[in-house]
Formats: C-alpha cells, sequence, structure tokens
C-alpha cells in the first residue's frame, strides 16, 4: 500500500496507533539522552577521561543494553503467555518504570564507584522497550501496512529522540541551572520526567490497544 494509505490508517486507528508510537518515543528521548550526556557527567563531575568513560559505557550497553532488548522481548512474549493482549505495552510500562528510580539517582550520588553501579540497570531497563515497541505495530496492522508503519514509528522515535533528547538535557542546564558543571541535575530531573511521560502514554493506552489486539485476535481464531 501506499504511504498515504499508511497515513490514511494511522488516522483512522490513531487512539491505537498513537500511544505507541509516541509511549515509546518518549522512552527512546530518554535514552538517548543518557546515551549523550554520561560521558560529559562523569568527566565533569567525577573527573573521569574520555577512554575511562567510552569503555565502561560501550561496554554497558553492548553486553546490558543488548540483554535488555532481549529481556524486554522476552518479557512481552511471557505476559502474552499469561493473556495479556496488551503485553507489548505493558512490558515497556514496566520496563520503565523499573528504570525510572535508577534514572533519577545514579548521577546524584558522590561516589564515582556507586553512579557507575547504578547506571548498569538503568541502561539494562532503560533498553528493554527497544524489543517492545518496534514489535508491537504489526500485531496491530494490516500485513501490507507493517513495513510502513514500523518506518514511520523509527523515523518519528529517532528524529525526536535523538534530536530531542540531548536537546532538552542540554537547555535545561544552561538556562535553568546556569552551570554546565550541574548537568548531574539536569539528567535527574529531565530524563526521569520524560521517562515517566512515555510510561504514562503507554499505561493509558494499552487499554484501547489490547482491545484492538483481541479484535484481530479473534477475526483470525
Amino acid at each position: 500500500l501506499s504511504m498515504r494509505q499508511a497515513w490514511q490508517y494511522l488516522i483512522d486507528h490513531k487512539t491505537v496507533i498513537l500511544p505507541v508510537v509516541f509511549g515509546f518515543t518518549f522512552l527512546t528521548v530518554a535514552m538517548f539522552s543518557v546515551s549523550a550526556w554520561v560521558p560529559a557527567y562523569f568527566m565533569r563531575t567525577h573527573g573521569m577521561t574520555a577512554g575511562e568513560i567510552g569503555s565502561i559505557f560501550g561496554l554497558y550497553f553492548v553486553t546490558l543494553g543488548s540483554a535488555g532488548v532481549i529481556s524486554g522481548g522476552l518479557l512481552s512474549d511471557w505476559l502474552k503467555s499469561r493473556g495479556y493482549n496488551d503485553s507489548n505495552m505493558r512490558a515497556g510500562f514496566i520496563s520503565a518504570l523499573l528504570a525510572t528510580p535508577f534514572l533519577a539517582t545514579f548521577t546524584l550520588v558522590p561516589d564515582k564507584d556507586l553512579s557507575l553501579i547504578l547506571l548498569a540497570p538503568v541502561v539494562f531497563f532503560g533498553t528493554m522497550p527497544f524489543g517492545t515497541g518496534p514489535s508491537a505495530l504489526p500485531l496491530i496492522v494490516p500485513n501490507r501496512l507493517r513495513g510502513q508503519m514500523v518506518a514511520i514509528y523509527l523515523l518519528v522515535a529517532n528524529v525526536i529522540g535523538q534530536g530531542g533528547g540531548p536537546f532538552l538535557v542540554a537547555v535545561f542546564t544552561d538556562y535553568v541551572l546556569g552551570d554546565a558543571n550541574l548537568i548531574r541535575y539536569s539528567i535527574s530531573i529531565v530524563c526521569p520526567t520524560v521517562m515517566l511521560i512515555g510510561a504514562a502514554i503507554l499505561f493509558f493506552g494499552k487499554k484501547p490497544y489490547g482491545e484492538h489486539v483481541s479484535k484481530i485476535d479473534a477475526e483470525f481464531a
């Protein structure tokens, strides 16, 4: 189908599709903010070199990030097996709630090593929605629109996530706190706030999403 038909389908089913797109996008914004500013935080606050934090943070994303994406999919599958037709949305919501406490506190502790320890669950839980978000859309759209819908989601998530996430932290640091060395507070305020906004969108969107999945399942039963 054409992109025009894809957009029309999105408009006709906006109460089901938009919570998926924007709920997971806000979670993406939070994690892109973390990936962009964590190195600066450890360098400015704890005096680490770019090489030191880069090797640790990179290892986190290779191991814990990969495990998080896979675990997000496994959690969604497990919830589906328990009878939750909103499993993708529910898994993203749960992941966001698990990540938020660590996201809000890892930059506030005075000890560098403890901060690095608390960063680990941020990466793990924060990347879990990356395994459930893109897979949520193919379950609620016709086969001929799956590629287009996932493309639309990835476009929105990457433009807003990569463009908006780091920008929000920078603006808050420069124009609210007024001191580049206070970036730890920007991360602890902006990132959890954005994460919780995404979680709220997923929470309120999971009911129409689950009902739509149930309707589709009944049609092919």
